[in-house]
């Protein structure tokens, strides 16, 4: 580790890309080939007059051969370098091409982040982009050998200065000093954020001595451990499981901010920001900087430290290095219209009385930016006039960038025979396990692999290009087919779907399993009776022996209140029912819940008799059984162009089982969009057709059937299959060529909307049928399903998830294969609410556009869309916008979405018809208009649009300005602002979305009973009717009360969160875990436990040996210990004769009480779980030390 060590390592196939954490990810590889490519641009007269020259203006260079040629050219040098490009495309361009010569000599290579936003949006900053720019600039502060690739925005862009910088970083290391009193302040001064868990970058969280934080530039959230002010370990850990891992010796801490932002600073911003400005400001900006001074700032305050601390620039902290400016009048271009956004937004907000500081205050001037790009010493591309050339020498390399050949791979042969006739070499760049399946995919295009006419070489490369003095044509695999990126990175099937009590908030609502629905009102310490005990309603009489003992208090109807044990947390379950609809409070002690449950039992056994009746249906169907992969399958199957998920894989192979059998399959494949189902139902497809079968492909809407025809259509390309598609607006005549192709076998795969379900679609050799988002079909269409699913497969395919428990409920009843796999380098999406402005909207949609992408504009209202079209024209002049609503006709509906998918616009302003099935990687900004209308799981989904490349993705929830929202409304964006695949808003979100998920499989009466009872109850219930009807219902093990005196609680100051401990009592309250795996674990996370958690843990392994053994109650009082066993408990007969005639005073009753006197309090628990291990005759683990019983 030490200073630098946890810095960015050197090699990369992508260079050093930004990771989501904040790192610069490398990875190794061989450099063989890049090393020959090195040495032929050295041997080239271009390159030698290059190197040569302290100025140039060099042409005939395109971006990702320029990123090569200069990486040389500083590796030559041994020095710094400074590249300026216009976008972040070309950021990335940059360094993927230069990255493919990473090497231990060569410098290290920094793509140096921009925000997004000016310093006035009152936005907090990307907590993504400050990892990265802290990262980022430790590594250049740290290494005297870099290349830094950047756009103008980042030199505007204000640094702390770097000693300043440093002397922010933390350094620890094990046996090293740390004070807990100062280490939190410290962290949260330089943009840390506390939290309950630590999942995501920037969270710390502290439980005593026990640190947890996630880091900048760390692969995983770091634990310490501190022993008075002495580091005692340092571990990483899994933020999923929350347990630590492999032991590090030391910790580099980066700070989030480039500057201090603590509470003494919030004070002195605001006095310096109130005295400036105090004639000027509006009531709201003076009542922000009031509570600011208070310690209330405003989201994005911290942009307006420059006033406060000196500060530097990336031009001023790299002045000595020579800077390269590719496309020099785009760049200047740039710098301008961004210098111009400042000014123009200064000037707005100063009219309006709103908190601002002069552009030059808190960024660099422009004309010091416009210098530097100026004196630049190479200019790459660009028009060269007379001025730009003063000085410099003219280089001219005659590169040029090769043909994208996406559905024209024909082509591709020609152009490997032009490269062999002018003497040049032709390398094809893709991934080493990509090379045997691009040979095979090649090797049918007379591509001779033997002649050496094409090399393959490893690396990723998005496109190409010639370098004619180096002899060598580049082509990137991305040139020739589509490619996503491929998928490595697997999400962990851990439930953010079954989050159980780990977020209840007070006055949420919860279930319990005799009592129904209660308002959860918080916990409570009570001085009353010991141990567990009954819950009880609230009685001021009740008061026995004293031990302090944490209740959950719940209220029901007429305000009466439950009291009960964290002990017992296995009776209830979090209510989760329909988004924004409040369930009614049951009746304590009442008949309603019984009632209730009785009703949708009887509902359930009719759901769960249907189900099984379908699977003996199936189970006696008959199909047409496939044959085994032949060689054209595997041809298929070798020219996807990505690398499979493990999910896809293992949901291949069990289709293709199915497949195989003679009964027809029906399986349900669930996964997000763009996770990769519809090449698996293509997979599916292709070996329908491979066994002379035909296919029918079904969409809800004519966009979703124009998307699969398209893909089904690339992907088949090649293979001699026959793909159609009908819907409503064919004509007749299309219809009837159509149906005479179908009836003679000339088309193969049918794709369509309910239009293909027709009585006049007959396919002769139908023999698989694919249907995407069955539950969006109305009753006709699914009876006309029904009728289709009796003899042959059936493949569904949802993008909404179905609950874990669902899953589990049907085994069996329906097959169920999931996908939950997201692609490699998918970064996550900074999600911000925020008031609605123009100026926010115009920077946003101005940035994606720059850097090459595509936005959504989500609004709602189709009355009044063509106004919002009219103000975005305005707001954004020579936007290129196109509109898309549900009321709009289907096949212009259908037009415009292509057009917008192959870019000819650069905005979709749209309802939200985009929620559902719409997958497009270069939509990237989403801005939802009045999100505060929508619910939770709608923005969850809505969100999940965009961030689906490997750059960092935008989603803007913009809200009135001036408007007091609902607290429905505000509950709804805050839980928003925890979307992380780890935090509670991702949860609540999740379960939501379960929710519609169950009701789409079960039926809408069903979405009805689950809002009545929530969905965990539902899930038991059904899961209960249909093992019943199997015969293989589960008996009830009746609970066993514990009553002892002993102090069994978590203290609140062992752990402060409420949230968590609750977590930990429900799952010592499930006695699903081993008690021992337990307490290390909770020694891991929050240090040594104290007594009462010991003997919590102890008393929780006595229930669960009680409940086993058949005990009904366990109460100790005046020295007396009682054990009252149920009728059918399991003990030794012989032992307990034995035991009661040899120990004196014991006595056991005819109704099964066993009392023993002259017990103490303090040894009652360790008593009774010898006592009943000796009794049960099984559990002999401790059996030497019964002996102090007698």
């Amino acid at each position: 580790m030490g200073a630098r060590g946890t810095g960015p390592r050197e090699a990369g196939r992508h260079g050093c890309r930004p990771a989501a954490d904040g790192r610069l990810t490398p990875t190794s590889r061989p450099v063989s080939a890049w090393r020959e490519l090195g040495r032929r641009i050295r041997r080239g007269r271009d390159y030698r007059e290059l190197a040569d020259a302290e100025r140039a203006a060099v042409v005939g260079l395109p971006v990702r051969a320029a990123a090569v040629v200069f990486e040389l050219l500083a590796e030559d040098r041994e020095g710094a370098q400074l590249v300026v490009v216009p976008s972040e495309n070309e950021v990335l361009a940059w360094t993927e091409a230069a990255g493919l010569l990473r090497g231990p000599n060569r410098a290290r290579l920094i793509p140096f982040p921009s925000p997004a936003l000016t310093p006035y949006q009152q936005a907090e900053a990307s907590l993504l982009v400050r990892a990265q720019e802290s990262t980022a600039y430790d590594a250049l502060l740290g290494a005297s050998r870099v290349t830094v690739v950047c756009t103008p925005r980042a030199l505007f862009h204000r640094l702390a200065r770097p000693d300043a910088f440093l002397g922010s970083v933390i350094e620890l290391e094990v046996g090293g000093q740390a004070t807990p009193e100062d280490l939190l302040p410290r962290l949260l001064a330089h943009g840390y954020r506390r939290s309950d868990l630590v999942a995501a970058v920037g969270a710390v969280a502290q439980r005593g001595g026990v640190f947890d934080l996630f880091a900048p530039g760390e692969p995983r959230p770091a634990r310490l451990d501190l022993f008075g002010d002495t580091v005692e370990s340092i571990h990483r850990f899994d933020p999923s499981t929350q347990r630590s891992e492999e032991p590090i010796e030391s910790l580099r801490i980066r700070p989030l901010t480039p500057f201090v932002a603590g509470p003494e600073q919030a004070v002195g911003l605001s006095a310096l920001l109130m005295e400036e400005r105090d004639g000027d400001l509006s009531d709201r900006a003076r009542a922000q900087l009031e509570e600011m001074a208070t310690g209330e700032p405003f989201d994005g305050w911290e942009k307006y430290l420059p006033l406060l601390e000196p500060s530097t620039s990336l031009g001023e902290v790299m002045a000595d290095a020579p800077v390269v400016v590719v496309d020099p009048e785009r760049v200047s271009g740039e710098v301008e219209q961004h210098a111009g956004l400042l000014w123009e937004e200064y000037a707005r907000r100063c009219d309006d009385g709103e908190i601002v500081a002069e552009p030059e205050r808190l960024t660099v001037p422009a004309d010091q930016v416009l210098e530097l790009v100026e004196r630049a010493a190479f200019r790459v591309g660009g028009t060269l006039d007379p001025a730009s050339g003063k000085g410099r020498s003219r280089v001219d390399f005659g590169a040029a960038e090769t043909d994208v050949l996406i559905d024209q791979l024909p082509r591709f042969p020609r152009e490997v025979e032009t490269a062999a006739a002018r003497g040049d070499d032709l390398w094809l760049v893709a991934r080493s396990e990509r090379h045997e399946a691009l040979r095979q995919t090649l090797g049918r295009r007379e591509i001779d692999w033997d002649g050496g006419a094409v090399r393959l070489v490893d690396g990723e490369l998005g496109r190409g290009f010639r370098l004619p003095h180096a002899g060598l044509v580049l082509y990137g695999e991305g040139q020739l087919f589509r490619q996503r990126l491929s998928t490595s990175r697997r999400r962990r099937r851990m439930g953010p779907f079954v989050s159980g009590l780990r977020d209840l908030r007070v006055g949420e609502f919860v279930v319990h399993e005799d009592h129904g629905i209660g308002q959860f009102l918080g916990l409570k310490t009570l001085d009353g009776p010991s141990g567990e005990g009954p819950a009880v309603a609230r009685d001021p009489r009740r008061q026995q022996q004293a031990r302090a003992v944490e209740v959950m208090e719940l209220l029901y109807s007429s305000g009466r209140t439950l009291l009960l044990p964290l002990t017992r947390l296995d009776e209830i379950e979090r209510y989760s029912g329909i988004d924004g609809i409040a369930p009614r409070l049951d009746q304590l002690g009442g008949s309603s819940w019984a009632k209730k449950k009785s009703r949708i039992r009887r509902s359930l056994k009719a759901i769960a008799t249907d189900l099984l009746k379908l699977y003996a249906e199936r189970r006696l169907a008959q199909a047409v059984p496939m044959s085994a992969d032949s060689d054209r399958q595997l041809q298929f199957e070798s020219a996807f162009p990505y690398e499979e998920t493990p999910d896809q894989l293992e949901a291949v192979r069990t289709i293709k089982e199915d497949l195989a059998r003679d009964r027809p399959m029906d399986r349900l494949l669930c996964g997000d969009v763009g996770f990769g189902k519809t090449e698996v139902a293509m997979r599916a497809a292709f070996k329908a057709v491979d066994n002379g079968l035909q296919v029918a492909v079904l969409a809800p809407t004519t966009i979703l059937a124009d998307q699969h025809l398209r893909t089904f259509r690339r992907r088949f390309q090649g293979f001699d299959v026959e793909i159609e598609m009908v819907s409503r607006f064919r004509s007749a005549a299309e219809i009837r060529a159509i149906r005479d192709r179908l009836a003679a076998g000339r088309i193969h795969v049918l794709i369509g909307t309910h239009r293909l379900l027709s009585r006049d679609i007959d396919m002769p050799c139908l023999g698989l049928v694919v249907i995407d988002e069955e539950q969006r079909f109305g009753v006709a269409q699914k009876e006309r399903l029904r009728e289709l699913r009796r003899n042959v497969h059936v493949l569904a395919m949802s993008a909404t998830p179905v609950p874990r428990t669902l899953q589990l409920s049907l085994a069996g009843v329906r097959d169920l294969s999931l996908i939950e796999s997201p692609p490699r380098d998918r970064m996550a999406v900074e999600t911000r609410i925020l008031p609605f402005s123009g100026d926010l909207v115009r920077e946003a949609i101005e940035f994606e556009v720059e850097r090459g992408g595509q936005v959504f504009y989500v609004y709602n209202r189709v009355e009044d869309i063509d106004g919002i079209l009219r103000y975005l024209r305005e707001l954004v002049p020579g936007l290129k916008i196109t509109v898309g609503h549900g009321q709009m006709d289907e096949a212009e509906l259908g037009r415009r979405m292509r057009a917008f998918t192959a870019g000819e616009y650069d905005l979709l302003l749209a309802t939200t018809i985009i929620e559902n099935g719409i997958d497009i990687p270069n939509v990237n900004t989403m801005l939802v208009h009045r999100a505060d209308r929508f619910g939770l799981a709608q923005l969850y989904q809505l969100r999940g649009r965009v961030g689906r490349s490997d750059q960092l993705g935008y989603c803007y929830l913009l809200a009135p300005p001036d408007t007091v929202l609902s607290e429905e409304a505000r509950k709804r964006l805050v839980a928003i602002r925890e979307f992380t695949e780890l935090g509670a808003g991702f949860r609540i979100a999740a379960r939501d979305l379960e929710i519609r998920g169950a009701g789409n499989l079960l039926g809408a009466e069903q979405s009805g009973h689950i809002a009545e009872v929530g969905i965990e109850t539902y899930m038991k219930m059904l899961e209960h009717a249909i093992a019943e009807l199997r015969g293989e219902a589960p008996s009830e093990v009746p609970s066993a009360t514990i009553s002892l005196p002993a102090a069994m609680s978590i203290p609140e100051d062992y752990i402060g969160e409420i949230s968590l401990r609750l977590e930990i009592y429900r799952r010592l309250a499930d006695a699903a875990e081993d008690p021992a795996m337990l307490l290390a674990e909770l020694r891991d996370r929050f240090g040594p436990p104290p007594e009462p958690v010991h003997t919590l843990i102890q008393g929780a392994e006595l229930k669960r040996i009680a409940e086993g053994v058949g005990v009904q109650a366990i109460a100790h009082r005046n020295d007396r210990l009682t054990i009252r066993l149920r009728r059918d408990a399991k003990v030794d007969v012989e032992r307990l004769i034995r035991f009661v005639s040899e120990r004196e005073g014991a006595a056991f009753t005819p109704d099964g009480v066993l009392t023993l006197p002259d017990v103490p309090g303090r040894e009652s628990m360790e008593i009774s779980l010898q006592l009943l291990e000796l009794l049960s005759g099984e559990a002999q683990r401790r059996l030497g030390a019964v002996e102090t019983v007698h």
